[in-house]
């Protein structure tokens, strides 16, 4: 069977979205940009597509910065009573999840969600897709997010993954400039498919609904030998990038779709995650071209090189070396005097792409997806959409951008006064607070304007635990009512201060004890003078011989209780002195 390239075959398939008069269309429009928890979404601007649609006559339900009850709540207008529904369409712009089997679109509350939580965070495209259904129009869903990556828990990643659902609906997805674009011209009645798609480079159609009442177009290919392989094919029409192409035909170069992949191969996009980064040979064959600047050194570049990263600038410049010159009074003519260096030029397409018009690079180089930037802005600024600029619309263009930046600038320092707003609320919360509150703070602001002081307070908290260890070991290893009083004038409120005043508790009713039980013997001053004695003897005490039970004297008994196997209480008691007259009798050691 003749394989039909996919977006030959798009460009063959019309939608008609209008839908009959007497039908009602619905739309409904969420555009997520800011995120309690992730980071916020860029290009979020769903404006032109809401005008769009409410020109065309479609009921719209609209919604911005939504939790997923609010998220769930606008998308319950699609289940309204409708005697006769008509087409619908549904934008969603924000963050994405996905697992193996299905995505979702996240709330602004959402955080690092794992496949257990991600469904009170967000809600599963399968869903959406379903709650389209119904309508004897056609349905389509756009889903719009950026380039950001984000943390998530076990059994999700970022972005967008698997739309599973009816196949009547028409999924398109990208980046959320395009998917404005795309929005705004699939409301106008009669636009295909692929002309969405063209409104930019990242859209990509995921799954092609079916109108009913019209004829589904197929998009017949050989199919594979392995189901692995039909797999491997599938990722690659969904990506259809270079490298998705080329990661096919690592993995089956003799594939049943191998010559299809190598022709898509050789006319996809560049972009710059497919291309190798240049290594020292690579710069230094380019620095040669562009000195030469001339159409056979570029030539030269590209034949060694024809997937560098600086192949799209050296086919522009190639291309412009070798264009006719301009007829004298034409549009191209007239951007040619204005002798824009390469610079001059890299800096006009930073402008357009800063005004969301998709140059694919920044290269100061004006290829046709420039040119074709610079007829929508053209366009939009009611100039006929020529291609080459003038000097009025360089200067408007630069005012424009200057406009957009200082926009830009304002809404970042308004976001920037916001969080810092809370991150400071938060720590006056937990300055208080120490240890703890610390690892709340910093939980919360990992690099939060005080971030360094709660991380100083982790420190010396961890300095002082260890100093704490230190002083409980020392306690425990002396196991004296003093080494345990040390350590709780120290640490009234250790969670180890219990521990320590019930070691100490035992240590003092012992000592009432042992003092009572030597208080009983009434040992009179000359027996305490013996004791005395016996214990210079055996070299345990080195003091006079005067009956008073010193310091000394109380260490002393200690040792000889120990080296006895006696209780080493200091104290003399009747085992003590039993053993005592049995060494002076005996004359032991």
């Amino acid at each position: 069977m003749m394989m039909i390239p996919l977006r030959l075959a798009l460009a063959a398939c019309v939608l008609a979205l209008a839908g009959a008069a007497w039908a009602e269309d619905r739309a409904v429009v969420i555009a997520n940009r800011a995120y309690d928890h992730l980071p916020d979404v860029a290009d979020v601007r769903p404006e032109a597509a809401m005008t769009a649609l409410r020109q065309q006559g479609y009921r719209v339900t609209e919604g911005r910065d939504l939790t997923a009850d609010g998220i769930r709540a606008a998308l319950r207008f699609l289940l309204a009573s409708d005697a006769d529904p008509g087409a619908r369409i549904v934008v969603l712009m924000g963050r994405f999840a996905r697992s193996e089997g299905e995505s979702w679109f996240l709330g602004r509350e959402a955080g690092r969600e794992s496949l257990s939580s991600v469904g009170t965070a967000g809600v599963p495209l399968s869903v959406v897709t379903e709650l389209m259904e119904g309508g004897r129009g056609p349905a389509v869903l756009l889903l719009g997010t950026d380039a950001r990556v984000f943390d998530t828990g076990e059994g999700l990643w970022p972005n967008l993954g698997r739309v599973a659902g009816p196949g009547r609906v028409t999924v398109i997805a990208g980046y959320t400039d395009g998917i404005g674009r795309a929005a705004a011209v699939l409301a106008r009645p009669g636009v295909s498919v692929a002309q969405a798609l063209a409104q930019g480079e990242s859209l990509r159609l995921v799954s092609q609904g079916e109108t009913p009442g019209a004829r589904p177009v197929v998009v017949p290919a050989p199919a594979p030998a392995r189901p692995e392989e039909a797999e491997a094919w599938a990722r690659a029409v969904v990506t259809d990038t270079a490298a998705g192409w080329r990661a096919y035909l690592d993995k089956y170069p003799q594939g049943a779709n191998a010559a299809e992949a190598r022709r898509r191969l050789e006319h996809a996009p560049q972009r710059l995650e497919d291309v190798v980064q240049p290594g020292p040979e690579e710069m230094a064959a380019w620095t040669r071209a562009k000195r030469t600047n001339s159409a056979e050194g570029y030539a030269e570049f590209l034949g060694k090189w024809p997937h560098s990263l600086f192949a799209g600038a050296a086919r522009g410049r190639m291309a412009e070396l070798q264009a006719p010159a301009a007829p004298t009074g034409s549009p191209a003519a007239a951007e040619a005097a204005l002798n824009l260096d390469r610079a001059q030029r890299a800096q006009v397409q930073r402008q357009l792409r800063l005004l969301t018009y998709d140059t694919d690079g920044i290269d100061g180089s004006f290829g046709p997806l420039t040119r074709r930037a610079i007829e929508r802005f053209q366009r939009n600024a009611g100039a006929e959409p020529t291609g080459y600029l003038t000097g009025a619309q360089v200067d408007l263009l630069a005012r424009q951008a200057g406009e957009r930046a200082r926009r830009l600038e304002a809404e970042a320092l308004a976001r920037q006064e916001v969080e810092a707003a809370d991150d400071r609320e938060a720590w006056e919360q937990n300055r208080s607070r120490g240890e703890a509150g610390a690892r709340d703070y910093l939980a919360r602001y990992p690099q939060g304007l005080f971030a360094a002081h709660a991380q100083a307070v982790l420190a010396e908290a961890a300095r002082m635990n260890r100093v704490e260890e230190d002083a409980w070991a020392r306690a425990r290893a002396a196991g004296s009512a003093a080494g345990w009083r040390e350590f709780l004038d120290k640490y009234p409120r250790s969670p180890r201060a219990p521990e320590a005043r019930a070691a100490l508790d035992a240590l003092e009713g012992q000592l009432a004890r042992d003092q009572a039980a030597e208080t009983r013997l009434d040992l009179a001053a000359p027996i305490r003078q013996a004791v005395q004695l016996r214990l210079q003897a055996l070299g345990l005490y080195a003091g006079p011989a005067d009956g008073d039970l010193g310091p000394e004297t109380r260490a002393a008994l200690r040792r000889y209780q120990a080296a006895r196997n006696l209780r080493p209480s200091g104290y003399l008691n009747q085992a003590t002195m039993v053993r005592l007259l049995a060494d002076t009798l005996l004359g032991q050691d």
